[in-house]
């Protein structure tokens, strides 16, 4: 029951979403002078549903890959997407105010909106989290240290980029077009990173989480390094030589021994042949 009330769940947030992109894009105002368009005016419309296209396009990815990662739902979690949808529907009213008139109170207003916006989707994965991995307390801090790492810094950026719209709504509009798109980008590969770290045995799980902030970091690069240059060749002798460089590496940085690291590496290799294979 609960696995088809996540499914109808899904469905129901990818129509509104889409009707919501919609909504905006048709309520673009067109105006004329003299029976001519003015076409700044409309350019200058575009952009600004540019930016809002991007804050839901960014809402819509993150709550897709939080789905596909459950299995059912609980009825605070239908409870709190509701929420989530009718105060994300209200960007379209937000997005045409500003078109018509981007002035201090209204940019202001947009921000506060998506600053909710973000902190309600933010508790919304807290919420999951704690449902989801609470028989796994290492993949839930996994989970959280990975995800968790830039939702202050986001936050922050929206009050400043609030505060800075009481003086330059302009610019403050730039920087709500950037955070979605940053947002997005490092939403990309943190959801690959958990894939890859989520799926190491118990002691390469132990392992991260001891890490420093830095060495995650460090290692993920290594890591992404390693099968990116993989992919590129198909000869044994290189994919040898590589495979050296990367365990050297990796034994520098971190002091791995090469049977800890084959078992974290053919892992992710599994991994990667089966999302070909989907």
């Amino acid at each position: 029951m609960k696995e088809k009330l996540k499914e109808r769940l899904a469905t129901l947030s990818d129509g509104i979403i889409a009707i919501i992109l919609t909504i905006m894009v048709l309520e673009l105002p067109i105006k004329t002078i003299n029976g001519t368009v003015d076409y700044l005016q409309l350019s200058i419309a575009i952009g600004i549903y540019f930016v809002s296209f991007c804050f839901v396009a960014n809402i819509w990815y993150q709550h897709t890959v939080l789905f596909n990662n459950l299995d059912s739902v609980t009825n605070k979690i239908v409870i709190l997407d509701l929420i989530l949808l009718f105060i994300l529907s209200l960007i379209p009213t937000f997005t045409k105010l500003i078109t018509e008139d981007t002035d201090k109170i209204s940019v202001t207003i947009y921000g506060i909106l998506s600053v909710v916006i973000t902190m309600l989707f933010n508790y919304m994965v807290d919420t999951l989290t704690k449902t989801k991995y609470n028989s796994d307390e290492d993949v839930r801090k996994i989970f959280t240290n990975i995800y968790g790492r830039n939702n202050g810094i986001i936050i922050l950026v929206y009050l400043i980029a609030i505060i800075l719209g009481i003086f330059y709504p302009k610019i403050a509009l730039v920087l709500y077009f950037i955070i979605p798109i940053k947002s997005f980008f490092n939403h990309v590969g943190e959801n690959e990173e958990f894939q890859n770290i989520s799926e190491m045995n118990q002691n390469g799980r132990s392992f991260y989480l001891q890490m420093s902030r830095e060495d995650q970091m460090k290692y993920r690069s290594i890591l992404i390094k390693y099968f990116r240059n993989l992919r590129k060749t198909n000869n044994p002798e290189e994919q040898t030589r590589l495979w050296n460089e990367f365990a050297q590496s990796m034994k520098q940085n971190f002091n791995v021994s090469e049977e800890q690291l084959h078992q974290w590496i053919d892992s992710e290799k599994r991994r990667r042949v089966n999302y070909r294979h989907q």
